[in-house]
């Protein structure tokens, strides 16, 4: 990575909740080789589908670095 480059890393996983079926999916921000902000967390609403879910953690994570 580069020392002035902005990095941004999402993941999702579909269904993780037992109890309702609701992802969880987070974001890594990196400045360099700097971690500048993450976050992890079980999502609001319940994706029908891994794409689904893995798009909502990439929009997260876009707005983050916007």
């Amino acid at each position: 990575m580069g020392n002035n480059t902005l990095y941004g890393f999402t993941d999702a996983y579909w269904a993780r909740s037992i109890d309702d079926c609701k992802s969880t999916s987070g974001y890594l921000i990196f400045f360099g080789q700097t971690l500048i902000s993450w976050k992890s967390n079980k999502q609001r609403i319940v994706a029908r589908s891994s794409i689904k879910a893995e798009y909502k953690a990439l929009a997260d994570g876009t707005a983050e670095v916007i």
